[in-house]
């Protein structure tokens, strides 16, 4: 494995300009010199791009494009504090602790979700929150009264934000609720050629920590649109080039900008859900290739810039 370093250097009394060196091939380093407010147009992300990159990026980060975070609610999953606790492979190994089936509701992980498809509701988890009277759920409070001690362990039960037998953080149960839900995984390294992977869940399924998930915050806007573009190689390459992080931060989803829908993309990406939901080993490339040339367009990428995704 390797780590990506960056050594800033700075003086107090300001510069009007930012010297930028790619060292990484140290006898031959790639120089060039900025604007000092240069990081501002990429939302203060701190990397150094290609020769030729900066109108790609100048168009990928158009102040006067729209931000997801303007149409759409971005939130990560669940996080448990303790996953044996609350968290059952199956529904049947839950039902045969008598866990009562109100609390119980359908989990993805990351590994459970792919590009356009679900492989997996099969997890369930017990829904806790400061709000649930647990005396009222006689079979669960006495499978999670075994786990008290670590529970209560944890920071925010400890300070008593949390009762004990909530999840550490639950997120907000009618966000959860909603029927359609973009999902996209949370964890994926900075070296893997794919880094943004996301589909469209339409059972109201949970999620843990490991995904990130999207709703619409406004009326009218197509979650089968945002599905098509965070999917598309342009938005993939800026994850690899700009937002690296081992996680895909629900942080950066917010900041990526979007051009005006089109009934285009939209129309592909539903015929693509179809063909994955029927047989998951359906080939959508074609169509995939579609939705990339659309989203280059929508852009107004160059060929030159296509070549720099590609």
């Amino acid at each position: 494995p390797t780590v990506d370093t960056t050594i800033l250097r700075c003086n107090k009394s300001g510069n009007k300009t930012i010297t930028l060196k790619h060292a990484v091939n140290f006898t031959n380093p790639r120089v060039s010199i900025v604007d000092s407010d240069y990081f501002s147009t990429f939302s203060n992300i701190i990397s150094i791009s290609n020769n030729g990159e900066d109108s790609l990026y100048s168009k990928l980060f158009n102040k006067r494009l729209r931000k997801v975070d303007d149409y759409y609610k971005v939130f990560q999953g669940i996080v448990t504090g303790n996953n044996d606790a609350f968290i059952f492979e199956t529904e049947d190994e839950a039902i045969a602790h008598g866990i009562e089936k109100e609390l119980l509701h359908p989990l993805c992980h990351g590994r459970d979700i792919g590009r356009y498809i679900v492989r997996s509701r099969d997890r369930k988890i017990i829904y806790l929150n400061n709000s649930v009277d647990i005396d009222r759920y006689p079979n669960a409070k006495k499978w999670i009264v075994p786990f008290k001690d670590s529970l209560s362990r944890r920071r925010e039960a400890a300070k008593g934000t949390i009762k004990w037998f909530s999840l550490q953080w639950p997120r907000n149960k009618e966000e959860l609720d909603t029927l359609e839900k973009i999902v996209v995984q949370n964890t994926r390294n900075e070296s893997l050629s794919q880094r943004i992977v996301a589909t469209l869940d339409d059972k109201s399924v949970y999620g843990s920590q490991g995904v990130n998930f999207i709703i619409p915050s406004k009326n009218n806007v197509s979650l089968r649109f945002l599905l098509g573009v965070l999917n598309s190689s342009l938005i993939n390459y800026l994850f690899k080039t700009k937002f690296l992080n081992l996680a895909i931060k629900a942080e950066f989803i917010k900041q990526v900008r979007l051009p005006k829908e089109s009934k285009e993309i939209i129309s592909r990406v539903k015929r693509i859900l179809s063909m994955k939901k029927e047989n998951e080993q359906s080939d959508t490339s074609s169509l995939e290739n579609e939705i990339n040339r659309l989203v280059f367009e929508l852009y107004g990428l160059t060929n030159e810039e296509v070549k720099f995704v590609n």
